[in-house]
Formats: C-alpha cells, sequence, structure tokens
C-alpha cells in the first residue's frame, strides 16, 4: 500500500540515502569526498526549491509503512512543477511511480494546469513513462529534457 506523508527532519537520513541511490558516479569516490559531496548537493538542492518554489510539497512515498521514495511538487500559475520523484532501487518497476503520477496528473487535471517536468535525457526508463502518461517533449539542453503533460479534458480522463 502507497502513502504520501510531509517529508520531516526526521527522514534527512533516507533522504540522504535516496539521493546516493540516484547517483552511482559516487560510488569510487573516497568516503569523505563523496560525504562532503552530497552533504553541499542535498543542502543547495533543498535551498534552491524551497526558494524556486515556496508553498511546495515535500513528501515521503512510504510503502507498507517503510520509506520508498520521494515526490517533490510545486503547484504555480499556469502549472504543476514535478520537481522531484525518486524511488529506491527496489521499489522501481512496481508501478508506484505511474500509481504517484497518476495521481499528480490528476490533481494538475482538476486545477486545470499541465504537469512539467525535466528529466536526464540519458534516463530512458522515466523518458518512456512520461510519455505513457501522455508527456510531451518540451525543449532541453544536451543534459535534460522538458517534458509537459498536458491538462486532459473531462471526456479524456
Amino acid at each position: 500500500m502507497l502513502v504520501r506523508r510531509p517529508a520531516t527532519a526526521a527522514d534527512e537520513a533516507f533522504l540522504r540515502e535516496l539521493y546516493l541511490t540516484t547517483r552511482p558516479d559516487l560510488a569510487g569516490w573516497d568516503e569523505g569526498a563523496r560525504e562532503t559531496f552530497v552533504d553541499l548537493q542535498l543542502r543547495a538542492r533543498q535551498h534552491e526549491w524551497e526558494a524556486a518554489y515556496p508553498g511546495s510539497t515535500d513528501e515521503v512515498l512510504m510503502v507498507d509503512g517503510v520509506p520508498a521514495g520521494r515526490l517533490w511538487t510545486a503547484f504555480v500559475p499556469g502549472a504543476c512543477v514535478l520537481v522531484d520523484l525518486a524511488l529506491l532501487p527496489e521499489q522501481r518497476r512496481r508501478g508506484l511511480a505511474t500509481q504517484v503520477l497518476r495521481e499528480v496528473i490528476a490533481e494538475a487535471d482538476r486545477r486545470g494546469v499541465p504537469v512539467r517536468a525535466t528529466v536526464e535525457r540519458r534516463n530512458r526508463p522515466v523518458r518512456a513513462l512520461n510519455a505513457r502518461l501522455g508527456f510531451v517533449e518540451t525543449g532541453g539542453d544536451e543534459i535534460h529534457l522538458r517534458m509537459e503533460r498536458p491538462v486532459s479534458s473531462p471526456l479524456e480522463r
């Protein structure tokens, strides 16, 4: 059973572990350097997202009462921004991201706004999932791809 709940300071260790699972390139680093880098990255991300999206929602995804991932969304004028969606490796490919994205899309549709996301170009599974859910490419750069899921009309829902 998937439950979303607000992230708290008590989730810091879990969110750190989750972030490390998204950065396999850090595995070969010296432990001290890796810890320093991760601390800086996590603080910078948190500060950047809170500043860019005041009033946004940072949630921990719980599966059967155990932390399994994170969802950070922001409803801004004219859009829902999917700031971050990450799952632990053992929770991936089980339909959880699809379920969460469908919930976000449904809320955005109710509000009459599209959902926007930025995805790493090399992350083919996420790009494919987004495409299956109706996201289209809207731009990007060499590293990231911007995607948007238009608002569904009531007849399409």
